[in-house]
Order: structure tokens, then C-alpha cells, then sequence
């Protein structure tokens, strides 16, 4: 080896002695929590000999102490700077040079700088433990354990470099990058906007690393910042095949023997109450006028428990996702097209199944009886029109006045 060289290699490791001399200090001190140790103690136990390192640990040690990560008695000894007992809250990483543990149970917020996160990010669940210094009003600490991700799979815009991708995240209390090498970037190009997921954390000086789950577009077109927007709050835009498949199996002719065991509401006038650009037709209404002279009144909704059983995969799915959701330009549904838009939608001229609340009223519009159909009376509802909700008073009356005397 020539003397350039072994000069350069002796020089990097000095430098990365010198740089892990502080995670050291530290390793001894909180794995003895209670305990002191002169600097010459500490030196003897991390191995430090040379003569520079000596300098650089009293420096360390000095810093150390300044940002309360460790206290020094007065004999001149150094123990660890943590508090006796911990604390677990959510981090609200407020912006990039700190963040807050929210505790709970009427106790104060805790400070904590974004160099003593360690790998926890916006609302983790962590553990937080106390240091001796504060910062204003609120105690201040250091996370000692993530003890469960909020997430692990975000949204962001991938930038190439010659060796490796890294990908920003969209959500704005992220603020660091991730690193994605070749083997896990699916083909992805730059500028893409990608979902993707973390594979490994890193550390207070490394980057985490992710893979590419799903290439949503090219960053600024319209599908995929749409994309961008569902995946970013974790809303489903397919459905699993399994899910398609069993739906795609129910049979839509409604039987003689479920027929017999309901109402039935195919002759009496019925139209829906959702608007001409409703995603789905679920509401409906009916009227009848009765020979005592009062109006027959039925309020119907789809019944998806008829076909949407507890514990069957429609069920599953659709409990994991709750609700259906309306974006500007598209819904996500949270059952399948096969019920939301067929089985399930009070479309015009075709048998569906309802639940039903019935009750009579006067020509004045008083309530005289009233009841909700039971599950084994439900009506079957044929539609003779379709009306938009904003002309359903005009239409009533009309009905009133001209369809029903």
C-alpha cells in the first residue's frame, strides 16, 4: 500500500472515530442508567486510547451535556441525562426541526427535536423519555422506541440520481426522503408520481429505505394526482379480484319464494328522490291514495343486507372501507359495481328489494300511522318515473291533485 494511500485510509478512520465517539458515550451511559463515571472510566470502557480521541472526548462530552443528553455531577463524573420513567404519545411533527408527543390524560405535550426523533415520523406511537433541560413551557425528551407505524406506505415524486432513486413524499409532515434502489424501482422514470412502501427505517444518519408499490402517473397529470390523492388517505380504488368475482355470482332475478315473503309495491306509483347527476339511485318514494281517503306514503332504501351477509367477503370488504367516498371527479364505492350500480341501484322499471317505512297522511300532510317495514316485509319496488329531487313538491302535487282524486 503506498503512503498516499494509507494516509487517506488512516484519516477516514480517525474521522469515523471521532464521529462515533457521542453514540458510545451515550450506549454506556443509558445502559447504566443510575450509575456515574468519570471521564477516565468512560474512555477506558469505549475503548478510547489515543491521544486525539482523548481531546475529542472531553468535546463530546461537553456537548453532550449542553444539549442535556447527559449530566455531570459535582464530582465531575457523567451519568445518562434520561428521566427514571418514560412516557407514550402520538409525534406531531409540527415542522422540520421538531415535534411534539401529545401524552394525553391532561398531561403536557412534549418537546422533542428532530434530531432525537430517531426514526419515528408523523403519528407514530412512540415512547418518549424525559430530559433534564425544557424548552419554554413544555418538557423536552428523546424517543427512545417506535412502539407502532401510524403507516408504512405513502405517496410521493420520484427524483433519479446515477446510483439510486429517492422519492419525496406529498404529505407534508414527512420531511425527509426516501432512498429506493434499482432492484425496487418497478421501472419507474423520473418524475413519476409512485405509492410506495418502507423497507428498512435507517438511522439517525441514514435515509430509510422503500420500494415501489404502484406507478400512479406522471407527477401534475390529472389521474394521477387523483391517484395521488386516494392512495395518500388510504382510499381504496379497486376492489381485490376475489371481491369482483364473488359478486359477479350473485344471481340478480329475485325468486318466487323471497317474493312471497314481502310486500309488494310494483303497482303502486314509486320514483326515485335522487338528483339527475346522483352517483347511485338508492332513495325512493311512493304514494297511494286509500279508500278512507288518506294518502299511503313509502319511503324505500336499497336492501344491500340481502345480499351483503355478515361474514361473506362483500361484508369484509366493505367494512374495511366503510363508506363510499366522492371525489371531484369520480366516487370509490364501497361495494362493487355489480350492487352499487345494478342490484343494489333503484333503476327504472326493475324489481329491487327495499327496506321501507309506510305510514299514512291526510290531505293536510298529517301523520296518522306510521311503521317500518319488517326485514321479511320488504317491498319490492317498480318504478313507473325517475325524478330529479329539486321538482318532487310540483310532481307531488300534481299527483295529488290530478293522478289520485
Amino acid at each position: 500500500m503506498s503512503k498516499k494511500k494509507f494516509k487517506e485510509r488512516k484519516k477516514k478512520k480517525d474521522k469515523k472515530e471521532k464521529s462515533g465517539l457521542q453514540p458510545d458515550i451515550l450506549r454506556l451511559l443509558e445502559e447504566s442508567t443510575g450509575k456515574a463515571y468519570s471521564p477516565q472510566q468512560i474512555a477506558k470502557k469505549i475503548g478510547v486510547k489515543k491521544k486525539e480521541l482523548i481531546k475529542e472526548l472531553f468535546r463530546s462530552l461537553d456537548k453532550l451535556e449542553e444539549e442535556g443528553r447527559i449530566e455531570i455531577l459535582s464530582n465531575g463524573s457523567y451519568k445518562s441525562g434520561r428521566s427514571s420513567g418514560a412516557l407514550e404519545g402520538i409525534v406531531e411533527h409540527v415542522n422540520p426541526k421538531f415535534a411534539y408527543i401529545l401524552i394525553g390524560n391532561d398531561l403536557p405535550d412534549v418537546y422533542v427535536r428532530s434530531s432525537d426523533l430517531g426514526t419515528a415520523i408523523h403519528n407514530d406511537r412512540v415512547k418518549v423519555e424525559l430530559l433534564k433541560r425544557k424548552t419554554g413551557s413544555k418538557p423536552e425528551g428523546r424517543v427512545v422506541e417506535v412502539l407502532a407505524r401510524n403507516r408504512t406506505r405513502f405517496v410521493g415524486r420520484l427524483e433519479m440520481s446515477a446510483r439510486f432513486a429517492f422519492v419525496i413524499p406529498d404529505f407534508k409532515r414527512i420531511y425527509q426522503d426516501f432512498i429506493i434502489y434499482p432492484e425496487n424501482q418497478q421501472n419507474a422514470k423520473h418524475n413519476d408520481k409512485v405509492l410506495f412502501e418502507v423497507v428498512k427505517w435507517g438511522s439517525r444518519d441514514k435515509s430509510p429505505e422503500a420500494k415501489v408499490i404502484e406507478i400512479l402517473g406522471k407527477t401534475g397529470e390529472n389521474e394521477a394526482e387523483i391517484h395521488s390523492i386516494m392512495a395518500e388517505f388510504d382510499l381504496p380504488f379497486r376492489f381485490p379480484e376475489q371481491v369482483i368475482q364473488y359478486a359477479e355470482k350473485i344471481e340478480g332475478e329475485i325468486s318466487d319464494k323471497e317474493i312471497k315473503k314481502r310486500l309488494d309495491f310494483r303497482d303502486v306509483l314509486t320514483f326515485t328522490i335522487d338528483p339527475e347527476d346522483a352517483k347511485d339511485f338508492d332513495d325512493a318514494v311512493s304514494i297511494k291514495k286509500l279508500e278512507n281517503g288518506l294518502y299511503e306514503i313509502g319511503v324505500h332504501i336499497a336492501d344491500v343486507s340481502h345480499y351483503v351477509q355478515p361474514g361473506n367477503l362483500l361484508d369484509e370488504d366493505a367494512y374495511d372501507r366503510a363508506t363510499s367516498v366522492y371525489l371531484v371527479d369520480r366516487t370509490i364505492p364501497m361495494l362493487p359495481e355489480r350492487l352499487s350500480n345494478e342490484l343494489c341501484s333503484l333503476r327504472p322499471r326493475e324489481d329491487k328489494l327495499t327496506f321501507s317505512a309506510v305510514f299514512q297522511m291526510d290531505d293536510d300532510a298529517k301523520f296518522i300511522t306510521a311503521g317500518l317495514a319488517e326485514p321479511l316485509f320488504i317491498q319490492i319496488t317498480g318504478f313507473r318515473m325517475r325524478m330529479h329531487r329539486l321538482s318532487l313538491n310540483p310532481v307531488l302535487e300534481l299527483t295529488r291533485k290530478n293522478l289520485l282524486d
